[in-house]
């Protein structure tokens, strides 16, 4: 592994196993042998950081299989973290933003919309089957809008699931003294982090709604740096 690589987890005691590995450089994710094992991995589906920042996952509910929208490629894939084999599902999209998370109270994945109408909101998709899919399961989007894209302060927003359909929105935008730039190298202001809180359930007309919304909003200090790789905020909840 190369200095810039980070393991994921701990690698497996069974030597024929493997474990994701992150490059902190180029921010993409790939699938390393363990040292003293014998088999060879082919190359994950994202395997740069462009393709990576493009790409949809989230864990199946069986707890081992891993699903991948791809959209350079324009197609989903899925992995057996157990065997480590790529399928293929077909040429259909995940309708979210990076992570999504299976919510077991509304039996489905939960993220953020990455269509155009739904930036800003969540949207809940069925979960896939793991043996040939086929085709993209129904989805909906939510009815709550909880950022705003075009507000000229936005830089970007990550959603968290905390369990017990807890979900945590940060979002971070710029000081509003700050005037909005498309040069990320020069800018050296600080940012507002708007943490929001809030659950989700279906009301009783289906619609997809917020419940329990609380929000608060934190300065970074003045010395804090914008990242050049990506505005968003890089946050995970144990």
């Amino acid at each position: 592994m190369a200095a810039t690589s980070l393991p994921c987890q701990s690698p497996a005691i069974e030597a024929d196993n493997a474990f994701p590995v992150l490059d902190t450089k180029t921010l993409g994710l790939t699938v390393c042998a363990h040292p003293a094992g014998q088999k060879v991995y082919p190359k994950p589906v994202f395997a740069s950081r462009r393709a990576l920042h493009d790409s949809v996952h989230q864990l199946h509910p069986d707890g081992r299989t891993l699903f991948v929208s791809e959209y350079e490629q324009k197609c989903t894939f899925s992995l057996d973290t157990e065997n480590l084999s790529w399928r293929c599902q077909g040429s259909w999209l995940m309708p979210f933003k990076g992570q999504a998370y299976f919510d077991d109270e509304l039996d489905a994945w939960v993220g953020l919309c990455r269509h155009k109408g739904g930036i800003g909101y969540v949207c809940s998709c069925d979960v896939a089957t793991v043996d040939n899919c086929g085709s993209m399961p129904a989805w909906k989007l939510g009815k709550d809008q909880l950022f705003s894209a075009d507000d000229e302060r936005h830089l970007g927003a990550t959603l968290l699931y905390m369990g017990n359909n807890t979900y945590c929105l940060i979002e971070s935008l710029l000081r509003k003294h700050n005037q909005p730039s498309n040069c990320y190298r020069d800018l050296r202001r600080s940012r507002v982090l708007h943490v929001t809180k809030f659950g989700l359930k279906y009301d009783k007309n289906g619609e997809l709604r917020t419940t329990r919304l609380s929000a608060r909003s934190y300065e970074m200090v003045d010395g804090h740096k914008l990242n050049e790789l990506c505005s968003t905020p890089v946050a995970f909840w144990m």
